[in-house]
């Protein structure tokens, strides 16, 4: 008879999950993908069914792993009637392929829409996608990743294609491998891309970069995971540049210091910080880094260096040189007085085998 009476007890003071307000359901599923409220709460009963469907709050599409069939169901029972709805939007092969077609035809209904992700889709896809997402008025971020650079047919007309994205704010590009070597056209649009924070994970030239800058005039955010040069480069191919650039990260092969300090006269008179990483000896002088930035840089706070080279310690003759000297330079008091301290590594097994980085009192900041 007691346990009864607990029993009853218990059922009316325990709160069960389908029991929780309206209020707290939404706060729930803001940490949830669309697709797993869908799957977890939509067939329960028709109050998450409105719930899910009724609500204005924005919602979120990502990467799913899923059949088919299971997603033409969730298309058409959400996507397809809530698009007007969704924030941000994740698009990857091989699934989504099939209703790329489909969102062409309804992109005038994102009227939230301020994220999108393309992974590994065709880029004839994500060109054609772009090109119909030319009129919204709140995408602010795009992010695509693919293969090779020489799955761009046309490399004007698909840089063209993000560039038009008049309210656009945040880029990033990653590729596994390729250099985007073919001539991307300089800009003489009258109207300049909005673009202020740029990421590209892959390599490219000088001459790319120096067109690629022309097209973003306010962009204050740029990394590049590498840039290749050659000694025939002239910092005057860079004509049309942004002129509110605050923090560059870029990974440098074989650009002369001579060349990058050129470029940093016409790029960097309103850089805070800089990261960068060469494999070149030219960069760890310390009297000719002092020369530049109180020159050219003359807002740095964050300064971080990574130079690995075989010779790194050796002169243009071949000759030892005693890092305790090179080490001894950077302790002067320009160095001092902006805390930026630098110490050095020798490998035997690795190569490059010596390395000169700093030592960083401050967390280390990265742009992507």
């Amino acid at each position: 008879m007691n346990r009864i009476k607990r029993q009853r007890i218990d059922d009316r003071t325990t709160t069960k999950f389908e029991h929780l307000s309206n209020d707290i359901m939404y706060e729930f599923f803001e940490y949830l993908d669309q697709y797993n409220i869908y799957e977890s709460f939509y067939p329960l009963n028709t109050r998450f069914q409105d719930l899910i469907c009724a609500s204005t709050l924005p919602f979120h599409i990502g990467r799913v792993s899923i059949s088919k069939p299971t997603f033409d169901r969730f298309y058409d029972d959400i996507i397809l009637k809530n698009m007007h709805r969704i924030s941000s939007l994740v698009l990857a092969e091989p699934l989504n392929i099939f209703y790329i077609p489909l969102l062409l035809q309804n992109t005038s209904k994102f009227a939230q829409l301020k994220s999108v992700t393309f992974f590994y889709i065709d880029l004839n896809y994500v060109k054609n996608t772009l090109n119909c997402l030319v009129f919204s008025r709140t995408l602010c971020s795009l992010a695509i990743q693919s293969t090779n650079v020489q799955c761009i047919t046309n490399t004007t007309e698909f840089y063209q294609s993000i560039f038009q994205l008049s309210t656009l704010k945040y880029c990033k590009l990653s590729f596994v491998s390729g250099v985007f070597t073919d001539l991307l056209r300089i800009s003489s649009d009258e109207e300049p891309s909005s673009i202020e924070h740029f990421v590209l994970n892959c390599h490219c030239t000088w001459q790319f970069l120096a067109a690629l800058l022309s097209y973003v005039p306010r962009l204050r955010r740029l990394f590049i995971h590498g840039l290749h040069g050659d000694a025939h480069n002239q910092a005057e191919e860079f004509f049309n540049v942004p002129n509110e650039l605050i923090r560059v990260s870029l990974c440098l092969f074989s650009i002369e210091f001579d060349q990058f300090s050129e470029l940093s006269t016409i790029l960097f008179s309103n850089l805070q910080v800089l990261h960068l990483s060469v494999y070149n000896r030219q960069y760890i002088n310390a009297i000719k880094w002092e020369e530049l930035i109180r020159s050219s840089m003359p807002y740095l706070r964050v300064f971080d260096i990574k130079c690995a080279d075989s010779t790194l310690f050796k002169d243009q003759n071949d000759n030892s040189i005693s890092c305790q000297n090179i080490m001894h330079d950077f302790k002067s008091s320009f160095w001092i007085e902006r805390q930026w301290f630098f110490t050095h590594r020798h490998h035997c097994e690795k190569k490059p085998n010596e390395i000169f980085y700093s030592a960083k009192p401050y967390k280390y900041l990265f742009l992507n």
